[in-house]
């Protein structure tokens, strides 16, 4: 719901209202974006290779890559984007934990292939139309949480691929699924032999044996045998003790518990995380930090943001480029962390669980005499090993409060927060499971919540909407600035979901603690009471929006500026829909006509601006103007379709008013096709609950529905 409240003028009785060639190669830096690198000790799995490029090629099948954690799925997606990079004109990494990071990372390769659109969610859906229909590509679904999270998001087109990696191996009805084992004793023997210690055959085999062949567990043996120095016996040994050591802790904390496999990749981690800790300690905290975010890449400049919240070595370490890149290197080494083709970086999803589990086992309470007697050997220990799952949380959420701070202002902001999504909700994940209500996580649930209903995801909006306006209030204040801008943002979300008495209620209140806080004239109010009005309008209470309307059209502040004026053209548009609702159907027109002579040129493509073209639009059907009405509404689609998309809501009723001056000027053929689509593409955005949907399948022929 917008500033200009989005007004309906009765035609055939019917009320409603509406939501405001090729794939181009993108650049070279840009066409496999995000894929990670391959691990330099990658052992290759040809047959596995060999029938999965055969599905892919021969077949034309989406592949999904599923198995247990840790078996190496996503590096045999890596090599498989490396076999099609030669020959393959567009490679893209897709983090698929959730379905809203799909729509972020898709919305984002919109932009390089030459698709502009301010909703996320619009943008994706053409990314995806666009590839099916042309182009040579691989799509890489990597960590799919769910058949749910990429279902109707990935592309069908024979000369393109669709790659999946999940744990989960439900995905018959959109991929053939690939099971990808561990390696065999035999072949992991080999591989430790060839990278640490040629000739040490028993040792290689009762270590494989040991870790059960697992990928990520013979990378860390690798890791910790080559930085140390440490042979293949001298490491089964540690191997054997510190298994011991963690087997202990699991029995007397339950939270551990895990499968034999899994206690393997706890202890080559944990001596892996310990030899990184005597070169590096900043590292080894990185990791912990990390442990909070998601699977998805991480972009490097995110670490940038330091902020009081983090551990005293690590705050130090992130405070400079050149130690903020030593200690990056160092957990690169250490194969603690990976990286990306785009220089980002990604913590394996297991190592991130292990890691949490860690924390949450560990005592709150430091043993005091340790770290004494280790000060006073000049030895200081990492006073952070001690700290809380909370206390991480909170540390994770501090740096991407600090990372999103400018809000969603313009185009840079909103790709910069669709990287950072993942991060968000999951480190707001772990902050609800915590309890954490601090201001940071209050300030990063409202901003995603913001980000999500400027790009049209209302419900998923309202979610975080609810909880940080709950605590805003509870921890902030009703008063607090914090809250009343996130009982703004609510109050929108529960009228674009239709929840209108709620709505109303929030918006009221709000508008009073606005006025207290600046005045009954300033801009938000006024803002407020156009929003406010909407709903009124929405429940059939014309007179008391009419006088909202009518207030706001004299508005002239002491300082008056370009806010002031769009107020005044907000107002005078809806007071127009309601002349015309009324049958004045000539002084209507005449001002529409007058708002959009007022307009100037660089609000041509605002959503005043539509809004009013629009409107005027419907009327001149009303009184017979067919012929314009009809130029009229093509121009005005085809600045929608430019502007969001071709499947925005928007778009969507623009197409159904089309239909309705197609078929009033003689043109039912064409009439039909265009109400069909825009019917489908409105159900797909917003589901069959929505009033507006309901409106526009009343009837096989289009039925008009204002703006």
């Amino acid at each position: 719901m917008l500033a200009v409240a989005a007004i309906s003028i009765v035609v055939d009785n019917v009320l409603g209202k509406e939501a405001s060639g090729g794939v181009a190669r993108p650049a070279d830096a840009a066409a496999s974006r995000h894929v990670p690198t391959l691990d330099r000790r990658y052992v290759s799995r040809e047959a596995f290779e060999s029938k999965a490029i055969k599905l892919l090629d021969d077949d034309h099948e989406a592949v999904a890559l599923v198995g247990l954690p840790g078996v190496g799925k996503s590096q045999l997606a890596i090599r498989l984007a490396e076999h099609y990079r030669p020959t393959t004109e567009l490679i893209r990494w897709i983090p698929a934990i959730d379905r809203l990071s799909v729509v972020a990372a898709l919305a984002e390769l919109a932009e390089s292939l030459g698709i502009q659109r301010s909703d996320q969610e619009v943008a994706a859906k053409d990314v995806i139309a666009k590839l099916s229909n042309d182009g040579d590509w691989v799509l890489i679904y990597d960590n799919a949480g769910s058949p749910q999270a990429v279902d109707g998001l990935l592309p069908h087109n024979p000369t393109g691929r669709v790659i999946l990696t999940s744990r989960d191996p439900n995905f018959e009805r959109l991929a053939v699924p690939l099971f990808v084992e561990p390696f065999s004793v035999d072949s992991a023997a080999d591989y430790l032999q060839t990278q640490v210690e040629p000739g040490a055959a028993e040792e290689a085999q009762d270590l494989a044996a040991a870790v059960g062949g697992l990928p990520l567990a013979l990378g860390h043996i690798a890791t910790y045998c080559k930085m140390t120095g440490t042979t293949l016996a001298a490491y089964r040994a540690k191997y054997l003790h510190r298994r011991a050591a963690l087997i202990r802790g699991i029995e007397r904390d339950k939270r551990l518990a895990m499968s034999e496999r899994g206690s393997a990749v706890v202890t080559t981690f944990s001596l892996a995380l310990h030899a990184v800790g005597r070169i590096d300690l900043a590292a080894v905290q990185l990791i912990r930090l990390l442990s909070f975010l998601s699977p998805a890449p991480i972009p490097r400049e995110l670490l940038e943001y330091g902020h009081p919240w983090l551990p005293y070595r690590l705050g130090r370490a992130l405070a400079d480029d050149d130690t903020r890149n030593a200690s990056i290197a160092v957990a690169l080494r250490g194969s603690l962390l990976s990286g990306s083709s785009a220089g980002g970086l990604r913590l394996h999803q297991l190592v991130a669980d292990i890691v949490r589990g860690d924390i949450e086992s560990r005592s709150p309470w430091p043993n005091l005499g340790h770290y004494v007697a280790s000060a006073l050997r000049g030895r200081w220990r990492d006073l952070s090993a001690s700290w809380t799952a909370g206390r991480w949380a909170e540390a994770a959420l501090g740096l991407l409060d600090a990372a999103t701070s400018s809000g969603v202002r313009d185009r840079s902001e909103r790709d910069w927060l669709a990287q950072l999504m993942p991060h968000m909700i999951e480190v707001l994940r772990h902050a609800r499971g915590l309890g954490i209500r601090s201001g940071p996580a209050i300030r990063l649930r409202a901003r995603l919540g913001s980000y999500l209903l400027k790009r049209g995801d209302y419900s998923e909006a309202l979610i975080y909407l609810l909880d940080a306006e709950e605590d805003a209030r509870r921890v902030l204040g009703d008063h607090s600035a914090t809250a009343v801008s996130v009982a703004d943002d609510l109050a929108r979300a529960l009228y674009e979901c239709d929840e209108v008495d709620a709505a109303q209620s929030l918006r009221e209140t709000n508008i009073g603690i606005l006025q207290a806080m600046f005045g009954p004239t300033h801009p938000h109010v006024m803002d407020g009471l156009l929003e406010l009005a909407a709903i009124l309008r929405a429940k059939g209470d014309r007179n008391a929006a009419l006088g909202i309307y009518l207030e706001c059209r004299l508005y002239r502040p002491t300082r008056d500026n370009i806010e002031s004026s769009r107020i005044r053209t907000a107002a005078r548009l809806n007071i127009a829909d309601m002349l015309a609702e009324d049958g004045r159907y000539d002084d209507a027109l005449g001002l529409y006509t007058e708002v959009v002579a007022d307009v100037p040129p660089e609000w041509h493509d605002t959503d005043e601006a539509l809004t009013a073209l629009s409107n005027r639009s419907l009327l001149l059907l009303r009184v017979g103007q067919q012929d314009e009405a009809v130029d009229a509404l093509r121009t005005i689609l085809a600045t929608r379709v430019g502007r969001f998309g071709e499947t925005h809501p928007a778009t969507a009723v623009t197409r159904n008013n089309l239909a309705v001056a197609l078929t009033w000027s003689g043109s039912p053929v064409e009439a039909r096709a265009t109400h069909a689509a825009a019917v489908a593409d409105y159900r797909r955005a917003l589901g069959t609950r929505n009033s507006t949907w309901a409106i526009m399948d009343a009837n096989s022929q289009a039925t008009p529905v204002k703006e």
